[in-house]
């Protein structure tokens, strides 16, 4: 069998399952609950957060663990003071329909992708951003697998204040 939909799902990395089975079979107690198998529960999960942490340079409490894209996205745009948001015309319909959630109250620009599916940097410097902007380009495409060069994007974002986001998820 030949899969072609790993930017949808993939399996579980070998590592993370073996680090994962002791918590889905042994240690599987409630982490907010304050009995033994709770208290190593919530032990393994601030452990997993410090380490997530310490690989993308940032404080454990800057981590937060979601059930999956969809919901990781809606957190991550969650800024109703934007008054300006730019996306991807090839976005995920996760971040797309919390977008569109805030056009009542905010403007929302679509930036179309070149022949390759891809958000040209000469776009972005055409575009009004500000502090009050947030930009979300999604790092690879769940259809095409096209790359963004979304460290570009985000470098060219900072310097007018503007908030980024990126769907990430693998």
């Amino acid at each position: 069998m030949i899969y072609f939909d790993h930017n949808a799902t993939t399996a579980i990395d070998q590592r993370v399952l073996e680090a994962m089975l002791p918590f889905l079979h042994t240690f599987y107690g409630n982490a907010s609950s304050l009995y033994r198998l709770g208290r190593l529960a919530r032990s393994a999960i601030e452990t997993a957060r410090e380490q997530v942490a310490s690989l993308v340079s940032v404080s454990p409490n800057q981590v937060i663990f979601t059930s999956g894209g969809t919901e990781a996205n809606a957190l991550g745009l969650h800024f109703p003071q934007c008054s300006q948001w730019i996306v991807s015309a090839i976005e995920h319909p996760s971040v797309m329909e919390t977008v569109f959630q805030h056009q009542h109250q905010a403007s929302i620009k679509t930036i179309p992708v070149n022949s390759e599916g891809i958000v040209e940097v000469a776009q972005m410097n055409e575009l009004s951003l500000n502090s009050s902007t947030m930009v979300s380009i999604m790092l690879a495409n769940n259809e095409t697998g096209c790359i963004q060069p979304v460290a570009d994007y985000a470098q060219n974002c900072r310097a007018f204040g503007a908030i980024v986001h990126t769907d990430a998820v693998h």
